[in-house]
């Protein structure tokens, strides 16, 4: 049972990862591979983040308050970091690894892909969703941009991607049933730090006992503990999974 929950710990910090693979797919209209997006500069934009080498962040704020994504992604490897309300994970991906990083405690959690594929690049594959409606030029966060508008078949759905004057992506706005959401796009690069799809060398692996320490300090839910969790008696049919 310990193995089962030590994998299962493991996996809440690797989800900033693929969070962070799933947004950044999103904004491009579901799941739109480069080679077939609408829209010239957005094509550019998504033509880039497939590319192999890219430093991308971006911020939004919804009614769960603000959220911040930030990917670095060179020669297969992929490194996310998610930051949402004060809280702060980090996920390199690597080698077949995901490594869930744990800063306050120096510690470090892996566990194995199914695959050693680049799940980022793998995320951006599939059919466009959104199709060009129009283009032009519009005031987004105070500044004058380009913009590309697009619509999705069958839904109310109209998202406008902002442009600088070079072509390179400041933000995007999506309207859905009556609500707007805007995301600012704060870098859009090829910066990527020598280090950062390192893990520290001063970082140990964690234990079981000290990932449950962890998640009780940044996922408690009341007077709650990972430690005493009532899993019920389904867990009994994992058998080996006991060692």
């Amino acid at each position: 049972m310990k193995k089962l929950l030590a994998t299962i710990l493991t996996l809440v910090l690797a989800l900033s990862l693929f969070a962070a693979c799933d947004g950044i797919s999103g904004i491009l209209g579901g799941n739109g591979g480069s080679s077939n997006v609408s829209g010239k500069l957005r094509a550019e934009m998504a033509k880039s983040l497939a590319g192999g080498t890219v430093h991308f962040k971006m911020r939004s704020v919804t009614e769960a308050g603000e959220m911040i994504y930030e990917i670095y992604m060179k020669n297969g490897m992929t490194a996310a970091v998610m930051e949402m309300n004060g809280m702060v994970t980090r996920s390199i991906s690597k080698d077949g690894m995901v490594y869930s990083l744990y800063d306050n405690y120096k510690k470090y959690s892996a566990t194995e892909l199914f695959d050693d594929t680049n799940i980022f690049a793998d995320s951006l594959q599939g059919d466009d969703t959104l199709k060009l409606v129009g283009q032009g030029s519009m005031e987004f966060m105070g500044k004058t941009c380009k913009y590309e508008e697009f619509t999705e078949e069958d839904s109310d759905v109209r998202a406008f991607y902002f442009f600088d004057n070079k072509g390179v992506p400041v933000g995007m706005r999506n309207i859905e049933d009556g609500e707007t959401q805007e995301i600012e796009i704060l870098a859009f690069d090829k910066n990527i730090p020598n280090n950062v799809f390192d893990v520290p060398s001063d970082y140990t692996e964690a234990s079981y006992e000290d990932l449950m320490e962890i998640m009780n300090e940044m996922y408690s839910f009341g007077d709650g503990d990972w430690g005493d969790w009532d899993w019920g008696d389904d867990w009994d049919d994992w058998g080996d999974w006991d060692d």
